[in-house]
């Protein structure tokens, strides 16, 4: 049976791209495969620290060799620099196959010719955005699929939630819109994840009186005062709490609440090929969502201020029933280009 090494950012570590390893590693061991995980950070975020990191990313290459043999390393590591590190080992590697995953647009990096070099060394590449494998150089082509960073995890339950939560879902009194995002204010995108139009949009709501409640996960960096200020000034806003519970600093996954919310909603000002978008989906949560990036199908989007406070009431008063739509052929599909290269 083929070995496969992941190498990846890994939880406890929560949102994109360990997310989606950690759910591939746990899809491949109950599948029977023999795998093993690399994580490029700390288990503990306290060791997360730029020298020790750098470390612990020097190591990775001597890991491999040293490792007993494995078939298939796959990486899920962002920029120029992490790529083309663990490349230039490559003899080392012996008869290993190499599979690359390029999370997010693939047009930055192609900015950079040493990008090309290093996507010449792989045997395959996942392009998780549609679209991005046909903006390969035509040599790398052949070699690269488009698909998804999305695999659902193999339970989907509720566990590790704190009370309070599960008790405002549970109030069943009302439509539940769950809202999830972080305070990002140092960026080309201030208020990256639209946290000042979730509160508009709560606000807008409330005044209107359509029913509803707001789940609101939002994360901030606890030692910036900037951050915390400013998601302070922003929930002090909030002109009728009764509706609305805010959750600071999740640690836990809250894919299980969607099969209970009627509406994800996402008001970022950039994205990408939203994982939280696609598991609200398949859990037949409807997702009212900015059109920054683009959506899967069945999003409703959005265009500004005014449309989305219209498809999020249109939404709540609507009478449809919400259905389901696992899909995991995204796992599967890696799982076939696992085989068709060994």
């Amino acid at each position: 049976m083929k070995k496969i090494l992941l190498v990846s950012p890994f939880p406890p570590k929560l949102g994109g791209v360990s997310v989606s390893s950690e759910r591939l590693y746990d899809n491949l061991i109950n599948d029977g495969y023999d795998v093993i995980k690399y994580n490029i950070r700390f288990n503990n975020e306290r060791f997360d620290t730029p020298l020790l990191l750098a470390i612990r990313y020097f190591w990775l290459p001597f890991y491999i060799i040293f490792h007993s043999k494995v078939d298939i390393i796959h990486f899920h590591v962002p920029g120029v620099l992490r790529k083309l590190y663990p490349i230039l080992f490559k003899i080392f590697y012996g008869s290993s196959k190499i599979v690359f995953t390029i999370h997010g647009d693939v047009t930055p990096l192609l900015k950079h010719s040493v990008v090309k070099w290093i996507l010449s060394k792989a045997d395959k590449i996942i392009c998780v955005q549609n679209g991005d494998s046909a903006k390969l150089p035509l040599f790398l082509r052949a070699r690269s699929i488009d698909n998804p960073a999305f695999i659902l995890p193999t339970r989907i339950n509720l566990d590790g939630l704190p009370q309070k939560v599960l008790d405002f879902v549970y109030r069943n009194d009302s439509k539940l819109i769950i809202y999830y995002g972080s305070v990002r204010l140092d960026s080309d995108f201030p208020d990256l994840y639209g946290i000042e139009e979730m509160i508009e949009l709560y606000n807008k709501l409330v005044k209107e009186q359509i029913p509803m409640r707001m789940l609101a996960f939002v994360n901030y960096n606890e030692s910036n005062s900037k951050e915390k200020s400013f998601l302070d000034a922003q929930l002090n806003k909030i002109s009728d709490s009764n509706n609305i519970l805010c959750v600071r600093n999740n640690k836990t996954s809250i894919i299980g609440l969607y099969q209970y919310a009627d509406i994800y909603f996402r008001p970022t000002k950039t994205d990408g090929d939203s994982l939280a978008v696609r598991e609200a989906l398949a859990l037949g949560c409807t997702v009212v969502a900015s059109d920054k990036a683009i959506r899967p199908n069945g999003t409703i989007v959005y265009s500004d201020k005014e449309d989305m406070f219209f498809k999020v009431r249109n939404r709540i008063l609507s009478k449809d029933k919400r259905e389901r739509n696992i899909d995991n052929s995204f796992y599967r599909k890696i799982v076939e280009l696992y085989e068709s290269i060994y």
